[in-house]
């Protein structure tokens, strides 16, 4: 806990003295590239890396899971039995072919989940503090526990800020490629429909609602039963009708991001309108994936691919955006900050990040 607690501590304190060292050069912004927030954010990326490959199976849920598979994989090869996908198992077995080591499988999983993530906020993000503050908390968790998903989501990732950039063709291969890690990835697609979601607050509110009410009627089980027969049971097994303490949390959560990234019309400016039109339907697509989780708590993980993207999205609208939005950033670090740590504290093993242990 004193590990996480001096990461949060350098974090909070490097976002302070970034702000402070603007106001004394008459740049009063949150905005704008400095060589301390270069070299700091490199310097926690390789903690957070650290943290992430050299951790022993013990930390994260699924961890002793992949290492299991790949030791299968590794003696006897790649096997449709298996319930993973197709694309992970390949890799796999490339991984296989250099190393038999299960710690090097790890940290070379690892490596490729940071560099990926490395290369999106140093060309993309518009404040890499503001960036690696928010990758701490949305995936240094998920890192540890959701690997297979997690390579889905940075591929996602990719491929939504393709569709920002106009290139739509790039973005759908990705995100098909993306969806032979798991299949999950193939919801992004969603996002194809930016046009044509209202940019209103009732309907927000009314899609969410009706999220939760169907959540807790048979609709969304029926649902499930096409999406085949291994997510099928999540919903008839032990995760049917669990985790709404943690659910209900990353709502909040979600909230909060979306009220930072939300504008009114007259803050847009004509070039930012189309982007602005994708960021808000992945926000949207946040929300309601999150309040169809209180059918099954898994569920709710689908909304993961859309709080990752806001580590590049949250920079780019408070660059835009007046002063509030800067008051609802605070208010979201101060909730993740108490959010992460109490659940290390209460419910340690909804992530199994605590208490840490390197691999032995």
């Amino acid at each position: 806990m004193i590990l996480y607690c001096i990461i949060i501590y350098f974090l909070v304190f490097a976002l302070a003295i970034d702000l402070r060292g603007r106001k004394a050069s008459g740049n009063n912004t949150i905005m704008c590239i400095t060589p301390f927030q270069k070299y700091f954010s490199i310097s926690a990326l390789i903690i957070l890396w650290a943290l992430t490959a050299f951790r022993a199976v013990t930390i994260g849920n699924d961890t002793v899971v992949y290492v299991r598979y790949f030791q299968s994989i590794d003696s006897y090869g790649v096997n449709s039995n298996y319930a993973i996908e197709m694309g992970f198992q390949w890799l796999i077995a490339l991984i296989g072919r250099f190393t038999d080591d299960p710690h090097v499988f790890l940290i070379i999983l690892s490596s490729l989940l940071y560099g990926v993530l490395a290369y999106i906020i140093f060309k993309y993000s518009d404040n890499y503090l503001i960036s690696i503050a928010l990758s701490f908390f949305l995936c240094y968790g998920s890192f540890c526990n959701i690997m297979r998903q997690s390579l889905a989501m940075v591929i996602c990732f990719i491929a939504y800020l393709c569709l920002k950039k106009g290139k739509t063709i790039w973005f759908v291969i990705l995100v098909l490629f993306a969806s032979t890690f798991h299949t999950s990835a193939l919801i992004v697609l969603l996002l194809l429909l930016y046009k044509y979601i209202p940019k209103k607050g009732y309907f927000i509110a009314f899609a969410c609602g009706l999220a939760i009410i169907l959540s807790n009627t048979s609709y969304l089980v029926n649902i499930s039963h096409l999406l085949g027969d291994e997510y099928t049971n999540y919903f008839m097994g032990k995760y049917a009708d669990s985790g709404h303490l943690g659910v209900f949390l990353s709502l909040i959560k979600a909230v909060l991001m979306h009220l930072v990234i939300r504008i009114s019309d007259e803050d847009m400016t004509d070039t930012s309108k189309k982007e602005y039109d994708i960021i808000y339907t992945s926000s949207f697509y946040m929300l309601f994936f999150l309040c169809c989780g209180f059918t099954v708590n898994l569920i709710s993980r689908i909304s993961d691919y859309f709080m990752m993207f806001s580590i590049i999205d949250i920079p780019y609208m408070l660059k835009i955006k007046n002063k509030k939005s800067n008051v609802y950033f605070i208010v979201l670090m101060g909730y993740m900050i108490i959010h992460f740590l109490a659940v290390q504290v209460f419910r340690p093993e909804w992530n199994h990040l605590y208490p840490y242990e390197f691999w032995k």
